[in-house]
């Protein structure tokens, strides 16, 4: 049985009660159009609003004060205001529910939109450790794939895309030097997971319309699915929905979520 808390940040602690295993979620990491950043990892402080008693929403706008707070060091020097936010997140069973709306209240269009949906972050050895990326799997041609056995420029962290239209669509292109690439083209909706050391357990991500996805095994020991928005007029509101679902066989629960986010 899964349980969740969110704190005072985006962060949302995840509790499997039958393996008492933790984790954690920054819900969601970050937003990205053709325009610019309109959130970043600086962190944000919700007011969580509790529906029941496993979920909670919160909503969030992009202001200046936010933007004239974000550190030097991510990189970005176009910001856009006028995006606003809802996040929702339900834990069933043994999996979490999620669901992001993305609305538009700036006089512009918002290009290429895209949500990195949700850094999935374990905090616990069986899904940690020195073989992460060979604990670690992504779904090409309707198989999850060993990431160990797959291409990518740096050892400890990729990110992969479905498609050869380039980086630049996803918003990854000026954080390659951190995340790295690969050459393997993965499946649509990307489905990105990890099995257990002792091989008993897994989990898998994924959202709506990603076409991209991310694993980094250094202290973050994330994951992450990443929806696409696309285009948003003024006005106009888009979501995606995702899951993290749990189980005891990588392929069997990620051949079960595909189908509910295609």
């Amino acid at each position: 049985m899964i349980s969740i808390r969110p704190t005072e940040t985006r962060f949302v602690d995840i509790h499997h009660g039958d393996w008492d295993l933790h984790w954690a979620v920054q819900f969601p990491e970050g937003i990205f159009s053709a325009r610019g950043m309109s959130m970043t990892w600086t962190p944000i402080y919700p007011e969580w609003v509790r529906k029941s008693e496993q979920a909670w929403w919160y909503e969030w706008r992009t202001t200046q004060e936010y933007i004239d707070n974000v550190p030097d060091y991510v990189g970005e020097t176009n910001y856009v205001i006028g995006l606003v936010l809802k996040a929702e997140l339900e834990a069933v069973e043994n999996e979490l529910r999620l669901a992001l709306t993305i609305t538009n209240e700036s006089p512009e269009a918002l290009a290429n939109v895209v949500c990195d949906g949700g850094c999935l972050r374990a905090r616990n050895g069986q899904f940690t450790g020195s073989d992460e990326v060979a604990h670690s799997r992504v779904m090409i041609d309707g198989k999850m794939v060993n990431m160990a056995e797959l291409h990518r420029t740096i050892p400890e962290r990729t990110a992969y895309i479905c498609d050869d239209q380039g980086q630049d669509e996803y918003g990854l292109k000026k954080s390659e030097h951190f995340w790295g690439s690969s050459t393997a083209r993965v499946d649509a909706p990307v489905i990105v997971g990890a099995v257990s050391v002792d091989g008993e357990k897994a989990l898998a991500i994924g959202y709506e319309s990603s076409r991209s996805g991310l694993q980094n095994a250094d202290d973050h020991h994330c994951l992450h699915s990443r929806p696409d928005f696309g285009d948003i007029a003024p006005g106009e509101s888009v979501s995606r929905r995702g899951y993290v679902v749990f189980g005891n066989d990588i392929e069997k629960i990620a051949a079960a979520l595909k189908p509910r986010i295609s």
